[in-house]
């Protein structure tokens, strides 16, 4: 027992060091105020990271005064435990979770896209 037990640690600690973290690549996770009125998801490999959702946030804020607070809808998966080393050090996921589709209600259908709605 104790064999698998030490075995499970080395594939854990090997699956979030640099060399196969790379090979997996970063998530692409989805963010939302709490009225949607503000949306954005990510697409690492096209340029669009966390970066650079917390620059168009700050810009969405200093528009809009109410609603300032910034989510992260797509939940952590515990089975992903080659992604447990970014769970626990990146900001992005440091950031609340909330339900899309309590946003979504709140929201309503989406009629009218705004600039700062990626869906």
């Amino acid at each position: 027992m104790k064999k698998v037990i030490i075995l499970i640690i080395i594939v854990v600690v090997l699956s979030n060091l640099p060399p196969l973290k790379w090979i997996v690549g970063p998530d692409d996770i989805l963010y939302s105020n709490a009225s949607g009125s503000f949306t954005f998801n990510e697409l690492n490999y096209a340029g669009r990271n966390y970066q650079l959702c917390i620059v168009n946030f700050e810009a969405f804020k200093s528009v809009h005064k109410e609603d300032t607070l910034l989510f992260r809808i797509t939940p952590i998966n515990i089975f992903k435990f080659w992604r447990w080393n970014e769970y626990l050090t990146n900001d992005k996921y440091k950031l609340h979770y909330k339900s899309w589709k309590e946003i979504e209600t709140k929201r309503g259908p989406l009629v009218n896209k705004t600039n700062w709605q990626a869906f």
